[in-house]
């Protein structure tokens, strides 16, 4: 299997089946239906055990919890330059790589080289779980919101 993805379930019920339905004619149209699985809702942590890589490649994201996993699993990552929220936790060449959106040219060749690189994989996932763990350090912003609110 070459990819997998989890689908997105807004209303476990209702969307599921639907979502499974676009996602799957898109896969057909493009002949990569022997290459592709859809796991549906599932607990993603045995698929991070596995994986080498995490690529969120997303046309606009905010913080997503997906990737907070990843970088928490420690996973190297790469992102489009429109995640955002990302940005905040991640640099560019730092603790991710970052791919213009909608070039799907640059992110394939971004996912060669990190996968081919592995000195690469291992600067970019301790730079990615240091700063994650410096910027969501539940007890420094607590301190912080602490002293913010004495002030006022």
């Amino acid at each position: 299997m070459d990819a997998i993805f989890w689908n997105p379930i807004i209303n476990k019920n209702f969307c599921l089946k639907k979502i499974d339905l676009i996602f799957t004619v898109d896969i057909k149209k493009t002949k990569l239906i022997n290459k592709v699985l859809f796991k549906g809702f599932k607990d993603p942590m045995p698929w991070y055990k596995k994986s080498k890589i995490f690529v969120l490649s997303s046309r606009y994201e905010g913080t997503p919890n997906v990737l907070l996993e990843a970088v928490s699993m420690r996973l190297p990552t790469i992102i489009t330059n429109s995640c955002y929220g990302a940005k905040y936790y991640l640099k560019n060449n730092i603790s991710t790589l970052e791919a213009p959106v909608n070039n799907y040219k640059a992110l394939s060749k971004l996912i060669q080289k990190l996968a081919n690189n592995n000195n690469l994989q291992k600067r970019i996932s301790n730079e990615a779980y240091k700063n994650m763990k410096r910027l969501g350090n539940y007890k420094k912003i607590f301190r912080m919101w602490d002293s913010f609110l004495k002030e006022i």
